[in-house]
């Protein structure tokens, strides 16, 4: 019984200790995909030749930035990646995930828009084109009708938040299959934090003792099918609305994606932050077009550092990224 008890304990405690691991949010991610040169191969023999030279000089003029530096060891590999960042499609995660999202809740809204016009609907509805106009005949409108009622339950439209009420009474009648699973897994984490000892956790938890704590927790974050109103379509507009509204980017979209991503392939090969370090790395990049003559101009001429300083800059923005390359064969690596 003894062994039971402190294995329970021991399985509680690694459980507390996992859910701490997570307590800061992760970096966003850089995420390169493709980026092989695309190459007109229906050119003539001479012309594909003379591309093949100019690539081998390219490649030749980089290496030779790289001789005797603290990163000649890794030239080949740093080459290879600047090269595949230089024509491969490069976004940030998190933003590419914001437009995904977007694109989900206008399409729910889409839908849920259609519903309610059929719903409510006296006069008939009607269709039309550049030259004709008619009205759809009363079987075709209840099958459209029929299909947009599908495709909102699908997408979950027909659901929502639990309240306290009906959560309290899914725990106390338990009307739910996971409700004594939900009981387990609360009585766990209440016994973590309020740090009980052996013989008590060991006591276990009577099904029957439901309380407003548990009750709350219970209905954080539940969903429950509801039915198909002209009301409940109305909220359900609203929601996403709002929603939609929560996901409109803020601010001057980010631009430095190509740029952090080139330098972030230098730090994974021990790039520090300082002059000699970022000096090869501004040459690297700039061999390769990442810096744009329009932000060269609008250095200071005077100050012949203008370069380092501004890698400097770049090198604090990249740090908050992490980089991930894909290739075209799946492989994948992470900076």
């Amino acid at each position: 019984m003894e062994d039971e008890t402190n294995k329970k304990i021991a399985e509680l405690a690694f459980e507390a200790a996992m859910r701490k691991r997570f307590i800061y949010p992760p970096k966003d991610t850089l995420l390169v995909t493709g980026g092989k040169r695309k190459i007109n191969f229906t050119l003539p023999p001479e012309e594909l030749e003379k591309i093949e030279k100019e690539d081998e000089q390219h490649q030749e003029s980089f290496l030779r930035i790289l001789l005797k530096s603290p990163f000649e060891e890794y030239a080949k590999d740093i080459y290879q990646a600047l090269s595949q960042i230089r024509y491969a499609n490069v976004e940030f995660l998190n933003e590419s995930r914001r437009k995904e999202v977007l694109a989900h809740l206008q399409k729910e809204l889409e839908i849920a828009t259609a519903l309610l016009v059929c719903k409510t609907d006296t006069n008939g509805i009607i269709i039309s084109s550049a030259k004709k106009r008619c009205k759809l005949p009363t079987f075709l409108k209840q099958k459209i009708e029929m299909a947009l009622e599908s495709e909102y339950k699908d997408a979950d439209l027909d659901s929502s938040p639990m309240t306290y009420d009906e959560a309290r009474e899914i725990l106390e009648c338990d009307l739910s299959e996971d409700v004594h699973d939900f009981i387990d897994n609360y009585w766990r984490e209440y016994a973590i934090e309020a740090g009980l000892s052996a013989e008590e956790i060991a006591g276990g938890y009577s099904y029957d003792d439901i309380d407003d704590d548990m009750i709350e927790y219970y209905r954080s974050g539940s969903y429950l099918k509801r039915e198909i109103t002209i009301e409940q379509i109305q909220e359900t507009i609203n929601e996403l609305k709002d929603r939609i509204k929560a996901k409109q980017r803020k601010g001057a979209p980010r631009t430095n994606e190509r740029q952090y991503s080139a330098l972030l392939v230098f730090i994974k090969y021990g790039c520090k932050k300082k002059h000699e370090h970022l000096g090869y790395a501004y040459e690297c990049l700039d061999h390769w077009g990442f810096i744009e003559d329009e932000i060269k101009n609008g250095w200071n001429k005077t100050n012949k550092y203008a370069n380092i300083q501004y890698m400097k800059r770049l090198f604090d923005e990249c740090t908050n990224y992490k980089l991930v390359i894909k290739s075209d064969t799946n492989y994948q690596m992470s900076y």
